[in-house]
């Protein structure tokens, strides 16, 4: 058996322990499955990120990273598309109890429900696809901080709808942030590794030592 084969077998085997679990335990499985998607959101969100970053900023660390994080953030449309059965399980996910009047679920009945969440993903949706096309408007400057702002709002909100709202009478204004640091770590992470591995590649002779050292530091930064 080549590898192929065997990463296919392995494939196979983890989806089918999924629908068993989906079947037999289904408020695990989309825990489960909702830090899947998260774990590949995170890169790809960054991607997007450092490239509005450096759109306003410069400096010659993006265009040794460029390549890989426009590769990066065309794996977005794919991560929100395999978000999709999350909503199958909004029920098991988050607790819809309104019984306490003081809850904030019960504060926020049109918001905090299955109904809203299906809106608002769809909104976050064409955003970040709007946002996509953004990068690709290489010559105008005014995407840099637009990108940036919009960015930022629509991560904020998506972190608060699927992550804060996990636990019931918890909130934080500041975890967002943490999770918006965390996408910029990992996309910088993945785009140095990418160039390192590349690195008899035309792009990243470009390099010198002092411009991968930036790239350390910028990693370092946001951590």
């Amino acid at each position: 058996m080549n590898r192929p084969q065997l990463v296919g077998l392995i494939g196979i085997l983890a989806a089918g322990a999924a629908v068993i679990l989906a079947l037999f335990q289904p408020a695990a499985f989309f825990h489960a499955y909702l830090f899947a998607v998260l774990a590949w959101l995170n890169p790809a969100l960054g991607c997007l990120l450092l490239t509005f970053i450096h759109r306003m900023t410069g400096g010659k660390w993006g265009r040794i990273s460029q390549p890989y994080l426009a590769a990066g953030a065309a794996t977005l449309p794919w991560a929100l598309l395999f978000a999709v059965p999350l909503f199958f399980g909004l029920n098991d996910l988050f607790p819809w109890d309104r019984s306490n009047p003081s809850s904030l679920l019960a504060m926020h009945p049109t918001y905090l429900s299955p109904a809203g969440y299906i809106i608002r993903g769809v909104l976050y949706f064409l955003l970040y696809l709007w946002l996509i096309q953004l990068t690709r408007r290489r010559d105008q400057a005014w995407t840099g901080p637009v990108g940036c702002i919009v960015f930022v709002l629509t991560t904020y909100l998506l972190s608060v709808d699927w992550v804060v709202a996990l636990e019931p009478g918890w909130y934080s204004t500041g975890f967002p942030v943490v999770l918006m640091a965390s996408q910029a770590v990992s996309a910088m992470a993945l785009s140095i590794a990418a160039a390192v591995w590349l690195k008899g590649s035309e792009r990243a002779e470009e390099g010198t030592r002092p411009t991968w050292v930036d790239l350390g530091n910028l990693m370092l930064a946001a951590l």
